[in-house]
């Protein structure tokens, strides 16, 4: 790469950084769905129309900006799981943290996971990082085999995999359980974010555990 190539993509990374952070705390300050292409270039500097430089859409731009919660919910899950312990075990602990995440920000999460940009999620972890290199943490092999998948399906196959053998469950049974425990939490949380008197998220959260414990336990 020529130094005029390097230039413009320090340049382009930079630019990104400042739409980024200028919706992140629109997020903050505002909420999720307050958020706009106009608050965004206002609030950065710049006209609105140079947003669609850097980015797909205002879509991809919140995705990228909703990272950081991810990074708080990973964090909490090196903190907190013994990634040598039961694997069935860790499949719960994840789901719970997950849940609790979900529940503190449940706009910001169905967007994160259920959103247009939903299915792209480890190429958003690229452009993420590689706009803030600074922000890269050391993972458990579990967790960066978790976070590479393409979406929340994939991620939850990961953790189930290894439960395979232990439930002594087919391969075809574990798509299932998959494919209904992620459908089931889009539709808790979905119902979470449209309700519009207080909900009480411990019953929400023991809800959702109880539909993963039937699927695995029962």
């Amino acid at each position: 790469m020529t130094q005029s190539e390097n230039n413009k993509e320090t340049q382009r990374k930079r630019m990104r950084s400042y739409f980024i952070e200028a919706t992140q705390q629109i997020i903050d300050e505002e909420g999720i769905l307050n958020v706009s292409i106009r608050k965004v270039a206002d609030k950065a500097g710049y006209n609105s129309a140079t947003i669609y430089n850097y980015f797909k859409d205002i879509d991809q731009l919140t995705l990228l900006a909703s990272m950081k919660y991810l990074k708080k919910y990973n964090e909490s899950l090196c903190s907190n799981i013994n990634w040598n312990s039961d694997p069935v075990e860790n499949y719960f602990s994840v789901w719970g943290f997950f849940i609790d995440s979900a529940l503190e920000h449940p706009n910001t999460f169905y967007n994160l996971f259920f959103g247009k940009h939903s299915n792209t999620l480890d190429d958003i972890n690229q452009i993420y990082y590689d706009v803030f290199p600074e922000e890269i943490q050391k993972n458990p092999p579990t967790i960066e085999e978790m976070i590479s998948g393409q979406n929340i399906w994939e991620r939850n196959m990961k953790l189930l995999e290894p439960l395979i053998n232990i439930k002594k469950i087919t391969q075809k049974q574990a798509e299932i359980i998959n494919d209904v425990s992620v459908s089931c939490f889009c539709t808790i949380l979905g119902q979470v974010c449209q309700s519009e008197c207080n909900v009480d998220f411990g019953q929400v959260k023991q809800r959702m555990m109880d539909i993963l414990y039937f699927l695995l336990v029962e």
